[in-house]
């Protein structure tokens, strides 16, 4: 069976003519593009990872691919007088698009689990529908422009949200976000740092190895103007990023190694994980994707677990469902640290979230066919 959608795209043919003739140019080519919403090789890799995926499992995560992605945001808690006239103004939305007669799924509702009452929202709306083709929506999509501008909220996925979450992050925590851009979980991180009421001792350290993210990184994280003062921006890589040291309080002429008490290692993957929103990796998704990401994955964590201190805690994320990015290379990692760490049960963390997050036993094993798809040798 076949699910399609429509993409809108245009060719602009610019000449030296008049301006009138450009816009004209562009408006002749805009086209309509049809996205087969089908993988053959996705279905094929995923049919043999039967110790991560259960039968009938792989069904409905497809189904779910299939589906537009909902519009998300969350409250920034770095003020809690701003965060609370800002719920005040996303109820006033809620109950003028309930009293407008809309459709129960395109009315903007709570995300229930999420900590802290009115913090996180949803609605089944795209911009364009937001902006155009519902009027009633119309309020709710300039209040998400200014907003997000003055730093009120934060554009993210809810499955964004999720990995900072376990981090139990403290005020005098030295925290160490290693693939950090655009910026949402960093900022995410030095909320939870400002929502204990004391006085913040500790930094967030946020890293991208590319210089041009740090760039969209420092603009994402500058809207929290009160919690802007404890955070570093680094550009390195994350694999390679340096042991930092500081001068003994004692003895200042020494100098310590500062290692974190709080890492999070959402790392580049194939991102498999977000067909609703990258379209185009149905046309061109291969398993090489995962295989690709696999050693600078394993670098990354390794380096991480280096800089963490005793007693810390490490998050490892990503945005893919592929073993070889995530099972192996945990397994890898505790191989090669002879299980110096430990890994901990986060099932229960999350109070309310129980129904919709799953949680599995670690698979030591993924399952790839020789002869149809690229293998690693890490055991």
């Amino acid at each position: 069976s076949y699910s399609f959608c429509t993409l809108l795209t245009f060719d602009i043919k610019m000449g030296r003519g008049r301006r009138g003739k450009a816009k004209q140019a562009k408006n002749d080519n805009w086209k309509y593009k049809t996205i087969d919403k089908t993988c053959v090789l996705l279905d094929k890799y995923y049919a043999q990872q039967k110790e991560v995926i259960k039968e009938g499992e792989w069904e409905q995560i497809l189904e779910t691919f299939k589906k537009p992605l909902l519009t998300t945001f969350r409250v920034s808690t770095s003020c809690e007088k701003t965060a609370a006239e800002t719920v005040a103004k996303i109820r006033k939305i809620q109950s003028d698009m309930k009293e407008s007669g809309l459709p129960d799924h395109q009315i903007l509702e709570e995300v229930m689990w999420f900590p802290g009452e009115g913090r996180c929202w949803q609605v089944d709306l795209s911009k364009k529908e937001m902006s155009r083709d519902i009027p009633a929506a119309r309020p709710l999509y300039d209040f998400l422009l200014s907003a997000t501008e003055s730093g009120r909220i934060s554009r993210q996925e809810v499955v964004s949200m999720i990995p900072p979450l376990f981090m139990d992050v403290q005020p005098h925590h030295m925290v160490l976000d290693t693939c950090a851009a655009p910026g949402s979980k960093t900022a995410q991180l030095m909320e939870s740092m400002a929502a204990q009421g004391t006085d913040i001792t500790g930094c967030v350290i946020a890293n991208d190895m590319d210089s041009k993210r740090c760039d969209v990184l420092v603009k994402q994280t500058q809207r929290q103007r009160e919690l802007y003062p404890n955070m570093i921006v680094t550009n390195h890589n994350a694999g390679l990023f340096p042991m930092i040291s500081i001068p003994d309080p004692e003895n200042p002429t020494q100098l310590i190694r500062k290692q974190f008490d709080r890492i999070l290692c959402d790392v580049v993957c194939s991102g498999d994980g977000t067909f609703r929103k990258s379209l185009d990796l149905w046309g061109r998704w291969t398993p090489a994707f995962g295989t690709s990401t696999h050693k600078p994955q394993c670098q990354i964590l390794l380096r991480a677990l280096d800089l963490l201190k005793e007693g810390g805690r490490l998050v490892y994320s990503t945005c893919s469902l592929n073993p070889i990015e995530d099972e192996a290379v945990l397994m890898h990692c505790m191989k090669t640290t002879k299980h110096d760490v430990e890994l901990v049960d986060c099932s229960d963390m999350l109070p309310g979230s129980a129904f919709l997050l799953l949680s599995k036993p670690l698979v030591s094993t993924p399952q790839v066919k020789p002869g149809l798809f690229w293998i690693i040798h890490f055991f």
